[in-house]
């Protein structure tokens, strides 16, 4: 069986991400002591210098410095993806759920248990909440 690289959130405060590679980390939402030293600006921003030791802070087994800069860009951006969800409130975790569980059938007895299938990041649409990494970017076209 082929590993799919993917995201699976099992709670709140815990996603698991599966690399490319078939590595599993489990992320936990980033407490303030994990934040020491790093811009919660430059975090948001995805900026490398300061996600990759917030990456080693909050992932088990650890994201080391050199796994992440020998990584793929696909893989970073489910790293990034997963940090995403710690961003929203209540109400944006309960909507980024749906829209998997709208996407993609999961075995409900599973996702009671806390378990949900794996997302591939390459199955997502562009639109999909996996696939933001900077809403200053985000565009939306003008009707008339």
């Amino acid at each position: 069986m082929q590993n799919k690289a993917g995201i699976k959130i099992i709670d709140n405060e815990t996603i698991e991400v599966t690399l490319s590679n078939g590595a599993t980390h489990i992320m936990h939402e980033p407490q303030g002591h994990a934040m020491r030293g790093l811009s919660l600006d430059m975090v948001r921003a995805k900026v490398t210098d300061q996600v990759q030791p917030l990456y080693a802070r909050i992932c088990e087994p650890i994201v080391s410095r050199k796994q992440f800069e020998t990584m793929g860009l696909s893989d970073i951006s489910l790293l990034n993806a997963a940090l995403d969800f710690f961003y929203a409130d209540a109400v944006g975790k309960k909507e980024i759920r749906e829209i998997y569980q709208s996407l993609y059938e999961t075995d409900s007895t599973a996702t009671t248990a806390g378990e949900s299938e794996v997302t591939s990041a390459e199955s997502l649409p562009a639109n999909s909440p996996a696939s933001l990494t900077d809403e200053s970017t985000t565009t939306t076209p003008a009707t008339a």
